[in-house]
């Protein structure tokens, strides 16, 4: 069922994708650049999705633009260069994937490209340590955070169990741990744990049984939901863990606040995941994360497919179809943010 879904995916990825104004050789302005470290696995990718969006934006309003593919893309100077954001560029494993991505974008950037995404909005891309810092320097509201480097540090913080830690480089609710004692935090980091982490986040754990992600283009909010957790007991929110999915409901009194706070953060496109003490909407928001690449959500009616949201995600379905909805609503936002790089009326 698994090949198939992915069949079908890519169906609905060149379905919903154009490429009228696309070209691979001549030396245009702005250049799509593709990366595949192996084509199948990259057109079954998200990467193939966010690239295949910035292509169908550009084609649909009449820019003229080079796909470029391979490695050598330093050659180019004095361009605007999208890419998107993935471990392909990391080719030697190391744990902090996110530095080689970096590295790249700095490079392009000295030779005078513009690139999307830059280097500065790329250290938010599973970088914790460098998002947290962040905040603090920003004065954005998030949980209470202590960055440790021992276990002799993370014995020693002013933190009540139970709460967080989280591994420094990492995404959907992976690396995360709930710790109820100086035992657990020991056997955790006794592992080969500090190997991957040359710094971990410990964290207040917030009394929520719901969070609000938001994504936001520039100052607008291209979508919202909440992932609500139906049990009594704290975990992760992802849509992975059964939680129900809410697209209807917003706090509309902390529309402005959430937007400001985005501004702050000089991104051109993120997506925030938002908590609220005791799950009380009147109080301040706290900002539990936010990342410049995310996976959205498409708004589906879940009563008439009777399954959870993690389920719809996995299943194969026909009438109303995941990796269908999730194209098309990847490619709206990837639009809105080519238009926001490119610079041109779109």
């Amino acid at each position: 069922m698994q090949v198939i879904k992915k069949i079908i995916r890519v169906f609905y990825l060149f379905k919903y994708s154009n490429f009228k104004t696309s070209s691979l050789f001549n030396n245009e302005e702005v250049i799509v650049w593709i990366y595949p470290a192996h084509i199948l696995k990259y057109l079954f990718s998200d990467k193939a999705i966010r690239d295949f969006g910035y292509i169908t934006a550009l084609s649909k309003n009449k820019i003229k633009h080079r796909i470029f593919i391979g490695r050598n893309i330093g050659k180019f100077s004095n361009h605007k260069i999208l890419c998107s954001f993935d471990n392909v560029y990391n080719q030697f494993g190391f744990t902090d994937y996110v530095s080689s991505f970096i590295h790249v974008l700095e490079k392009l950037e000295l030779q005078g490209n513009k690139v999307f995404p830059n280097s500065y909005e790329a250290r938010y891309w599973e970088n914790k340590t460098f998002m947290h810092k962040e905040f603090a320097r920003l004065g954005i509201s998030e949980p209470k955070t202590i960055l440790c480097k021992t276990l002799e540090e993370a014995s020693n913080i002013n933190l009540p169990f139970p709460y967080l830690i989280k591994e420094e480089h990492s995404c959907s609710s992976n690396g995360v741990y709930k710790i109820s004692s100086k035992d657990e935090l020991k056997r955790l980091v006794d592992s080969d744990f500090l190997n991957r982490n040359s710094t971990f986040i410990c964290q207040e754990l917030i009394n929520m049984r719901r969070d609000l992600r938001v994504i936001m283009v520039k100052n607008e909010i291209v979508l919202h939901y909440w992932r609500i957790n139906k049990s009594n007991e704290w975990k992760p929110t992802a849509t992975g863990f059964g939680s129900q999915v809410d697209f209807v409901n917003f706090p509309t009194h902390w529309k402005s606040f959430i937007i400001d706070t985005f501004k702050k953060l000089n991104l051109t496109t993120g997506a925030f995941d938002i908590a609220w003490q005791n799950d009380d909407l009147s109080t301040v928001p706290i900002f539990l994360e936010v990342s410049p690449s995310y996976q959205p959500n498409p708004k589906v009616d879940l009563e008439k497919l009777k399954m959870d949201y993690g389920t719809f995600k996995k299943k194969l379905t026909l009438r109303v179809n995941y990796d269908k909805e999730f194209i098309k609503l990847f490619h709206q936002i990837q639009s809105k943010v080519t238009k926001d790089f490119v610079g041109y009326i779109i």
